[in-house]
């Protein structure tokens, strides 16, 4: 167990009411995790019943450290105790998860509510990107007419690992109150890429794109002895030249959303591969997650009737949806709060 002080500001946390709702921000290395913990052990030892108490964290490796630590200082608090005191503390220990096995075991228990497979296999970086590989083979010609058409996607491992990265983007950002499926967060993405695609068209209807990135020089200063005309002249060709740096990143960025209109494709189509392999990413359990817990509230009821104390270690870390999904499970009313707002702008 370890033997470190805490300051007066991690004091205030650890002996803070047992019911209080407790933020903390401090840099790394500032001892976060063991002002957790310290928490943790606190709680046990004021009443709170350990198996009502659940720890989230992102790594297994901490959250293991995180049960040990407990688990060594609640047993070290024991002594003295009665037999019965001692069995019971024994064996009931707080719930200590990754972020990632927490949103697994929901979706385990009822995940067929939302279609999702409780036998589904998760699905490692290394085997995502395999799949990929596979769905790219089946869209060869799609990707050499693209290459052909003069925009190039670039190397096959670039496209794959592209693929890999869009689609756990929209997992992460997209996924909310307004919008629950992958399918939705896809559809989404093309609309806007589209309209943009038609604003750059229509803003750019007039202009001579170049075919390269245009050099521009520094903004020109006046010289001695020049005259106000020769400078003007200058600082207009200098104008001329930042315009057209504006016209070829302007035009640049429509071909990079039509390159994601694209790889939206490849998206779609590996999504239906995992689905069909009974495969799933951790950004999908995640999803049907979110999925369940809004569409079935009684779900969320269950989990806040079953842990009355929860500690989220690096929440900073969380994706959109993960917090989404959190807020949702044990703060109802700040979730439905940012759905009136986001559908309100």
């Amino acid at each position: 167990m370890s033997t470190f002080t805490p300051s007066a500001e991690q004091a205030a946390i650890i002996d803070a009411p047992v019911d209080a709702d407790v933020l903390v921000v401090a840099g790394a290395g500032s001892g976060k995790t063991f002002t957790m913990t310290q928490r943790i052990i606190a709680l046990i030892n004021r009443g709170v019943a350990p198996e009502r108490i659940l720890g989230l964290t992102f790594t297994r490796k901490a959250a293991g450290e995180l049960l040990e630590r407990v688990s060594a200082a609640v047993a070290g608090d024991m002594a003295g105790s009665t037999t019965a005191t001692v069995s019971d503390r024994a064996f009931l220990k707080p719930a200590i998860f990754t972020y990632d096995a927490f949103f697994q075991t929901i979706v385990r228990q009822y995940g067929l509510l939302v279609g999702f497979d409780q036998n589904t296999q998760p699905l490692s970086e290394a085997g995502a990107l395999q799949l990929i590989h596979t769905v790219l083979d089946k869209h060869m010609d799609q990707l050499m007419a693209f290459d052909q058409g003069g925009d190039e996607l670039g190397k096959f491992s670039t496209i794959a690992g592209n693929v890999f990265t869009l689609s756990n983007a929209i997992a992460g950002a997209m996924i909310g109150s307004d919008c629950t499926s992958f399918d939705e967060a896809v559809e989404r993405v093309r609309a806007w890429d589209k309209a943009f695609v038609a604003q750059v068209a229509k803003a750019l209807e007039d202009e001579d794109v170049p075919d390269g990135e245009p050099k521009v020089g520094k903004a020109p200063k006046q010289k001695k002895k020049e005259s106000d005309t020769a400078f003007e002249a200058r600082k207009r060709e200098y104008r001329a030249q930042c315009h057209q740096l504006c016209v070829h990143n302007t035009a640049k960025l429509a071909g990079t959303a039509r390159k994601r209109d694209l790889l939206l494709d490849l998206v779609a189509d590996y999504h239906a591969e995992k689905r069909a392999l009974n495969m799933a990413e951790f950004s999908d359990f995640t999803i049907a997650a979110f999925q369940l817990v809004t569409r079935f509230p009684s779900i969320g009821a269950t989990y806040r009737k079953r842990y009355t104390h929860v500690l989220l270690d690096e929440y900073q870390d969380t994706s959109t949806t993960q917090a989404m999904l959190l807020a949702t499970l044990f703060h109802p009313q700040s979730a439905d709060a940012d759905a009136d707002r986001s559908s309100s702008r």
